[in-house]
């Protein structure tokens, strides 16, 4: 009885951990901002990066300025939730639309946005963009380099595009149908 309370404990706390945007900042507060300056400007090419913006999301989707830079870019680091590196660039309609993800509200309307992820991604499902975990019996979906344009209805211009992950060495649309769809397209 007294190992399975124990059990349950620390599966409580496994879990707890696991959701809350407040883990991601517990990760990543122990890498040095200098460290987290480097990891986000991985995402893009250096010409983009050595002038980007450089923000690290905190507890409750805030986003903190590590770095203020005079592009048109900002950069993000990897997101320690998720099991591969994943920093990402993203231009100023990207970074709106990922601030209305964080706040789990709707996109700007009408704004296309251009994001970089040169290191890769991981993503827990390419159909809900809120997913913490893989859906049961399901696999983090694991991406090469790529970058990935969005904006609202852009799926509906590129129709020819799969809404599945079957192949990410190939274009496919990520979380089609939500507001925050987007062409994902590998660079290798």
């Amino acid at each position: 009885m007294r190992l399975t309370a124990i059990l349950l404990m620390v599966a409580c706390l496994i879990t707890a951990l696991r959701v809350t945007p407040a883990v991601a900042q517990g990760a990543t507060s122990r890498k040095t901002d200098a460290q987290l300056i480097a990891n986000a400007m991985s995402a893009a090419p250096a010409a983009i990066s050595k002038d980007a913006t450089i923000v690290v999301v905190e507890a409750g989707g805030k986003l903190r300025t590590l770095r203020q830079g005079q592009g048109s870019f900002t950069c993000v680091p990897d997101d320690p939730n998720t099991p591969g590196r994943d920093p990402i660039c993203l231009d100023r309609n990207g970074l709106e639309w990922l601030k209305s993800l964080l706040a789990r509200e709707k996109p700007p309307e009408g704004k296309i946005w251009f994001g970089y992820m040169l290191t890769g991604g991981s993503d827990a499902s390419i159909e809900d963009p809120y997913a913490a975990e893989p859906p049961a019996g399901k696999k983090w979906v694991q991406t090469g380099p790529h970058v990935m344009i969005g904006g609202p209805g852009i799926t509906k211009m590129l129709d020819s595009y799969p809404a599945s992950a079957d192949d990410t060495h190939k274009p496919y649309i990520m979380f089609a149908g939500t507001p925050y769809e987007y062409l994902m397209l590998p660079v290798q």
